[in-house]
């Protein structure tokens, strides 16, 4: 028995009253998952029957109306017999029977129809859509619960990747500096040898070595520097979005809800992973900017080598 059928039967049972001797009355059922049944009757003098059947869907949001067909038939003492008349589309008519209990009627009919109805008020009703609508609210918190950790996790595996990453960029890239001036110590000696050789095409020779040299080992790599920066930034402004999310869910917390443990100890590493990520950040960007800079004198230097020994030619 679901959750939902627990909270009808024991709310409608609890205190079903005796059956007077009119089936004139409403009566509650449980449904299927989150619905519940509703009967609604009225007898004549002449035992004919008349209502309407409902089934209501329950949500932390309200209810909602799923089905909703009128019915008609007869009473025989604690017997009735009738239809529900549901739309071509849904069927058409359905015969039941019902049997007086002494809470309420027994119903039984075609396509399956099975239901034990008690008989209730409008106030017992209100009583059974809150009750199902607190336990539709803490069925939607758990599953909120869990997506909020799986979120707060999947933020937590990002910082981690970020540190290891960014840890490698930091070390990768911080030797770009050395390498740029290795590459202008080989232009200069190029210019020197440029400016030694009489002959024209030697010369040309020499100037065509260094622009390939400029072009693969200067721009080339400025190129793959710039990569490298964007893919970091990338990669950083993601792991911070996460960690703000993260924060914010951990912020949320309901203090009373089932996953308090699990939700304590996984914030405090979201504090710790927004620590590391702000001050490996601090440290990349301090890194770019130093590289900026670099490449900038590598560059102005390599024109002007660049222009000087193509003056020779």
């Amino acid at each position: 028995m679901t959750l939902f059928k627990c909270a009808v039967v024991s709310l409608l049972f609890t205190a079903a009253p005796a059956m007077a001797a009119s089936w004139s009355g409403l009566y509650l059922g449980p449904g299927n998952n989150n619905n519940y049944t509703s009967l609604q009757l009225v007898e004549t003098k002449e035992g004919s029957i008349f209502g309407r059947y409902r089934q209501i869907s329950v949500s932390e949001f309200g209810t909602k109306i799923i089905f909703d067909a009128p019915v008609s038939g007869a009473a025989h003492g604690n017997q009735l017999v009738g239809r529900i008349d549901r739309h071509w589309l849904e069927g058409g008519t359905l015969a039941f029977s019902g049997t007086r209990t002494n809470t309420g009627i027994q119903l039984a009919g075609g396509e399956g129809l099975q239901s034990s109805l008690v008989a209730s008020s409008e106030s017992e009703e209100q009583t059974v859509v809150a009750e199902l609508t607190a336990r539709a609210k803490k069925a939607s918190d758990a599953v909120r619960a869990k997506s909020g950790l799986s979120n707060i996790n999947r933020a937590l595996n990002r910082a981690r990747e970020f540190q290891i990453r960014g840890a490698d960029t930091l070390t990768a890239l911080s030797k770009i500096p050395v390498h740029y001036n290795n590459v202008l110590a080989k232009q200069e000696k190029m210019a020197v040898y440029a400016r030694s050789l009489p002959d024209s095409v030697a010369r040309w020779q020499v100037v065509s070595a260094m622009d390939q040299l400029v072009s693969r080992d200067l721009k080339g790599t400025q190129l793959k520097v710039e990569n490298s920066i964007s893919s970091a930034k990338a990669a950083r402004d993601q792991v911070v979005r996460g960690l703000a999310q993260a924060k914010e869910l951990c912020n949320q917390l309901d203090p009373a809800g089932s996953l308090v443990p699990e939700y304590a100890s996984h914030c405090q590493l979201v504090q710790v992973a927004d620590e590391a990520t702000v001050k490996l950040s601090q440290e990349l960007s301090t890194l770019f900017n130093r590289l900026i800079e670099a490449y900038k004198v590598a560059e102005a230097r390599s024109e002007i080598l660049s222009a000087e020994v193509n003056a020779l030619r």
